[in-house]
């Protein structure tokens, strides 16, 4: 038997028997639970507890993560969004939809109708005004644009005519009119290289066609 101390604190010891006997101050309990399996030697599986407060720490871990990377992305979307919705259009690549002129208005001249598609696609067609305010279409065109600069702003014109027969009195013919075409374009510009061949100007200088913004011919 174990022996009783009554003034010790608490203490364990080991009986012959193999069971714990726990004394505590003042009273001795015999504790029931066998220090070595009475199946000891004839195998025994053992289960194997996982700690509950460690897969918390790394779910919480994995949610922390999680939220994070999401937050990131919404930051990286916004800006995004916010760059694309205050970018001016002039930064679009090809020239400006409009009408360009190379005269004053009230004055026979020529004028080019373009419309910029978007994607440097572009389309339109050269006319004539004449004095008495009819007009003449003398060729249309569709074509794309190459920038220059890295915003767009200036660049090179590619055009695919379709020739329009007559209109002698206001051009070389459909036959001196070029399959294609090229030309330069800026900011409120359109420039067509050596557009004497197929226009009946008096200088190069009637090649340079100017957005007309007031809107009359």
């Amino acid at each position: 038997m174990l022996a009783k101390t009554r003034d010790e604190s608490r203490q364990a010891s080991c009986s012959s028997d193999g069971f714990v006997g726990v004394e505590v101050r003042g009273e001795t309990f015999d504790d029931a639970r066998p220090l070595v399996s009475p199946n000891a030697g004839q195998g025994f599986s053992k289960r194997r507890v996982w700690p509950v407060h460690g897969l918390f720490q790394v779910r919480d871990r994995l949610v922390v993560v999680t939220l994070l990377i999401a937050i990131v992305a919404l930051v990286i979307s916004v800006v995004a969004l916010a760059t694309r919705s205050v970018a001016p259009t002039s930064l679009a690549v090809g020239p400006v939809s409009g009408v360009y002129v190379n005269g004053h208005s009230g004055v026979p001249h020529y004028y080019v109708t373009l419309e910029n598609r978007g994607n440097g696609v572009v389309r339109g067609s050269m006319d004539y005004l004449y004095q008495d305010g009819q007009t003449s279409v003398i060729f249309t065109f569709n074509g794309w644009s190459e920038k220059f600069g890295s915003h767009g702003t200036t660049g090179s014109l590619t055009l695919s005519t379709i020739k329009v027969k007559g209109f002698a009195a206001v051009s070389n013919g459909a036959s001196m009119v070029p399959s294609t075409i090229s030309a330069q374009y800026s900011a409120k510009q359109l420039v067509f290289g050596e557009c004497s061949v197929y226009l009946k100007v008096l200088s190069l200088a009637a090649c340079n066609f100017t957005l007309n913004d007031s809107g009359l011919l």
